[in-house]
């Protein structure tokens, strides 16, 4: 134990005795100097475990993939919103408008890539996952209302760039939004 640890410590005792501390008689351990650390792996089982580059990399499209996802559906869902406020104030030009500046975002496929898009089960992941059903639902709801308005049909179709290709997924998202 250092010298200044042992005056810390006497000078601690002497302030309690001095203020009548409750713990008066309990006896306060010392500290002891930690232990120097013990290797888990030596470094032939370190030479042998996978390399986990491929991984990163993979990890790494897929985040970028997903983020690029989110703005489009972020902005389609705020898109989306605005036009039903439209629709419901009767200003079909307004409406129309922002219908078209969602058919100008990019479609969920060139949002996710080629590579990704491929993939079932990865694009069925990142479209749950990062806003698609929110902004499907709103979107086809503004579809629906708008061809009721203009038609007298409440069921509208969805445009084919917006449909995420998983049968299931897509049925369950258009009956949501109608």
């Amino acid at each position: 134990m250092s010298k200044r640890t042992a005056e810390t410590l006497t000078s601690c005792a002497a302030a309690s005795e001095r203020e009548g501390d409750s713990m008066q008689g309990i006896a306060v351990p010392l500290a002891e100097a930690p232990s120097t650390p013990r290797s888990l792996a030596s470094t032939a089982v370190l030479a042998e475990a996978p390399s986990f580059e491929a991984s990163v990399v993979q990890y790494s499209a897929l985040r970028a993939a997903g983020k690029q996802l989110s703005e489009v559906t972020g902005v389609g869902k705020q898109l989306s919103d605005q036009i039903l406020t439209r629709l419901q104030r009767s200003d079909m030009a307004g409406a129309t408008s922002l219908l078209d500046s969602i058919g100008q975002l990019p479609s969920f496929e060139s949002a996710l890539g080629a590579s990704i898009w491929g993939d079932l089960e990865q694009r069925v992941q990142l479209c749950w996952s990062h806003g698609v059903s929110t902004f499907l639902e709103a979107f086809i709801t503004c579809l629906c209302f708008q061809s009721f308005l203009q038609r007298g049909v409440l069921t509208a179709e969805v445009p084919g760039r917006w449909l995420v290709g998983a049968q299931d997924l897509d049925d369950e998202l258009y009956l949501l939004g109608v």
